[in-house]
Formats: C-alpha cells, structure tokens, sequence
C-alpha cells in the first residue's frame, strides 16, 4: 500500500476541525489519602503522570481526599492504588468507606472506566475495600519477582492497543485476585494465578465502563514503569476516554494533522498504523482509518 491512496483520501475528505474528544480528566485520590501513589502529585508515580499528560495533550491530572458521586462526575477515567507507596503495611490506604464504594461502582456503571492496583496482603483491608465494590477478593504475597505473563490478548484494546501490545508485566512482592472469572483473567503468574483482570463494557449492567485490576502497585511506579506497563496504562486511558480512531495524535480533534500522522506511520508500517491490531499494516488498515476519518470520529 503507498502513499497515493492515502493522497486520494486527503483530497477527497474535507479535513476540516471536528471535535473528536475533550481530553480526559483523570482522578483519583490525593496526596492527603494516596500519598506518593497520587497521579496527581505523588512522588511515586511521577513518571506515569507526566507521560500520560504529554500523551494526552490537554489532560487534567486530579485527586480528592474522598469518593464522592459528585467528584466523579468530574473524572473520565478513575486510578485508585491500595497504598501510598508501594510496600510495607503502614502506607496502605484507609481504606474506602461503604458510601466510597457505592460512589465508585456508580461511576462504572456509569459507563465510565477505572484501573485500579492492589498489592499483596500487607495491604489487604485497603485491597478489600476497593474490589468489594466489583465482588472480588485479593490474597496471597508473592515473591519479589514473579514474572506476569499475558494470555490471549487479542479482543482486549487495554493490552492490544494504540500504544502497544503487553507480553508481561514486572512485579515486585505482588498479591493475587482470587476470584475473578477465567475469560477476564488477562494476565498469570507462573504458577497460573490471576495479577491482571479487565471487566470489559457491560459486563457490570448494560453501559457499564471497563475495569482493570493489576495486583501490584510496584508495576506502575518510577523504578518499574517503562516498555509494556507504560503501555498498558496508555492504551487503557485511551480506550476508558473513548478516543477516535482516525484522531491518530490524541489531540482532541480530527483533522489534517491525524491524516498526516497517520500517512508518516503507515510508510513506514510501525505499530500505531496497525490499526485493527492483527499484526499487519496493511488496506485493512487504511480502510479503517479512512472510515473513521470521513466520519469525522
């Protein structure tokens, strides 16, 4: 495939402004209740919020000391962590309250998505307090390095998406879900146990949002974050906003700037022209774009 279809759609679209998305507001908790786990602040994961800030250009970074509905009315997509740093006992979260709880399982039913990181049993009342709301339970201390590897990734855009697809994932002292059912258990340790879970749309109610549980905040934070945990993080921030296909930049709006983008990758047949993530950059590929991209979105 060359650049001369791809000069024929530009001609025949008219690539003018289209509102595509407004850049997510990402929340969670606060200094004063996360800690150095707080996207917005914490010391702990600055790297993580500084990339999703120049990956979603526009993106506003916020926490609250507490869950309320009408905080969360507020927030796109919603980060909670169990602890206010990633080890030892003391630094877990208090935990939610049952009016947290029923605040954040609103805000998923809602259609709106949230990732969460629990941890091992060291913070297993804060674990607790959070899965309860999803009818799900943590145990279990792993050791300090225990390899998470990915399943059949296939059908999920959170670990098959824009910003890459996720062999593994590093794990330092994690726990485990127990209870999660086996086609939403995405990614096991060796010895088959769950460390990562997504709840996908309308698993929950019909226009429920997704939910990804990761059983170890050691995954997302400055010394662990890079390569496939950075993009698992991005991609589900990508899909949890409900971004377009064809606003190939993340800038809001489609327009001359995602068909140029666009064009660039797909020459060159990196990753992100995948669109339809088969493995293949290809017209299947064009043709998605071009669809969405008359489409406006």
């Amino acid at each position: 495939m060359s650049t001369r279809r791809l000069v024929a759609l530009a001609s025949a679209c008219a690539c003018g402004l289209a509102i595509a998305s407004v850049p997510p507001v990402i929340g969670g908790f606060n200094t004063t209740r996360a800690g150095a786990m707080s996207l917005a602040g914490g010391a702990d994961v600055m790297l993580l919020s500084s990339s999703l800030e120049i990956a979603f250009p526009g993106a506003t970074l916020t926490g609250s000391t507490t869950l309320t509905e009408s905080y969360l009315a507020g927030v796109d997509v919603l980060f909670l962590s169990s602890g206010k740093k990633h080890s030892g006992a003391s630094n877990a979260i208090s935990p939610l309250t049952a009016g947290e709880r029923t605040a954040l399982l609103n805000f998923v039913k809602g259609g709106k998505g949230a990732i969460i990181a629990i941890d091992n049993s060291d913070f297993e009342a804060a674990n607790e307090s959070i899965l309860d709301a999803f009818a799900l339970d943590a145990s279990g201390k792993l050791g300090a390095s225990e390899p998470l590897a990915m399943g059949d990734t296939a059908e999920s855009a959170i670990v098959n998406g824009r910003f890459g697809a996720i062999a593994s994932l590093p794990t330092f002292w994690p726990g485990v879900v127990d209870n999660a059912a086996s086609d939403r258990v995405i990614g096991r340790f060796a010895n088959g146990l769950a460390g990562l879970t997504i709840i996908p749309r309308d698993a929950i109610s019909a226009g429920s949002g997704p939910v990804v549980i990761v059983s170890d905040m050691s995954t997302l934070v400055n010394t662990y974050l890079a390569g496939d945990a950075m993009a698992l993080m991005l991609n589900a921030v990508s899909d949890m906003a409900g971004y377009c296909t064809s606003d190939f930049n993340l800038d809001g709006f489609v327009n001359g700037d995602d068909y140029d983008a666009f064009a660039s990758s797909f020459d060159l047949a990196t990753f992100e022209a995948d669109i339809n993530r088969d493995g293949f950059v290809n017209g299947d590929d064009y043709d998605t774009f071009a669809s969405a991209f008359d489409a406006g979105c």
